[in-house]
């Protein structure tokens, strides 16, 4: 899933679900900052040295990547020991994400159950997840490969879903997955069914009742149905008031003069969309590694909690897979 789901309906069925609109704002962000984290940072205080974790990778794609950031983070294997009946190629992957998977919710109460806000809302990225990233793995293997033959398949590696674009982490997209029995996949329904389980555990997490959550989910899916995603954020502001995000948010509050490395270049520049040249920016922060010297104030800061929380959830995470021998 994309910033639209992890920070836009993470923070709205987080305020139908009884959060403030502060804690609703960090829950959501520190959901959507997994997906920014790309950051090669060691931060050092006065009494301390703190790597800050890297928990998505656009560019590298080695065993460590996988290891360390698709398979906690991203794609939570199902574990599954029987053959998916859904798939045409009728073998066992345990590795393959599957919706609302058993791993993805221990992870998940586990982390409900410590009431660390952050902690949650890193949480539920890998949780929403499972729901676009269904029949995937995290490893580079042929169980990812589109059976399509096409330029663009041939120049991709069969990791994740990469041979198949962004079109599983769209909200409202309709594709093809041609690994299925029943190839069309609507992300309308996959996401809505994510919501709802999310809407329910941040619910009961707040002694709220849920009993009006068609109500809420009808809404968000009628948003999802508009093609334009620009008026798709127009009504999330339009009908909750959803604040703006920026992954250099975080740093700004902390003090921190070191948000990315300058990637104005004149006229390419110009001619760059602000995803490109975010991607752009997200690259050069990851192959360049700094020091950044923080005061004892960082300690209160949402960039430092948020760190603390990624570090204790991939240890969670690990010592799941480890235990279903997946690590």
């Amino acid at each position: 899933m994309n910033k639209e789901f992890h920070f836009n309906a993470v923070y709205i069925l987080a305020r139908e679900a009884g959060f403030t609109e502060a804690d609703s704002f960090t829950l959501a962000g520190s959901s959507q900052f997994v997906d920014e984290a790309v950051f090669n940072l060691q931060f050092s205080l006065p009494d301390e040295e703190m790597q800050f974790i890297i928990t998505q990778s656009y560019q590298f794609w080695d065993d460590i990547t996988q290891k360390n950031i698709y398979l906690p983070f991203h794609f939570i294997p199902g574990n599954i020991k029987e053959p998916f009946t859904q798939l045409k190629n009728n073998s066992i992957n345990p590795y393959c994400v599957i919706a609302n998977g058993t791993l993805a919710k221990e992870a998940l109460i586990t982390s409900l159950e410590q009431r660390d806000i952050f902690l949650i809302g890193i949480a539920l990225h890998g949780f929403a997840d499972t729901w676009a990233h269904q029949y995937f793995s995290g490893k580079h293997e042929q169980w990812n490969a589109n059976s399509e033959s096409n330029v663009f398949n041939a120049a991709k590696q069969a990791i994740g879903h990469m041979q198949f674009g962004t079109q599983p982490d769209t909200c409202g997209a309709i594709w093809q997955d041609n690994r299925l029995y029943e190839p069309a996949c609507n992300n309308i329904e996959r996401f809505r069914e994510a919501a709802k389980k999310i809407y329910r555990y941040l619910s009961i997490y707040n002694n709220k009742s849920f009993d009006d959550e068609d109500f809420i989910l009808d809404k968000l899916c009628s948003i999802w149905k508009r093609p334009d995603s620009n008026e798709r954020y127009a009504d999330y502001i339009l009908e909750w008031g959803v604040p703006e995000w920026s992954y250099k948010l975080w740093f700004e509050q902390a003090g921190l003069e070191y948000i990315s490395q300058n990637t104005d270049n004149g006229i390419l520049d110009s001619m760059l969309n602000s995803k490109i040249k975010q991607k752009i920016e997200l690259f050069i922060n990851h192959i360049n590694t700094k020091t950044v010297i923080c005061p004892s104030s960082f300690k209160q800061s949402n960039l430092y909690r948020w760190t603390q929380s990624a570090h204790h959830y991939k240890n969670i995470m690990s010592k799941i897979l480890e235990r279903e021998h997946l690590l």
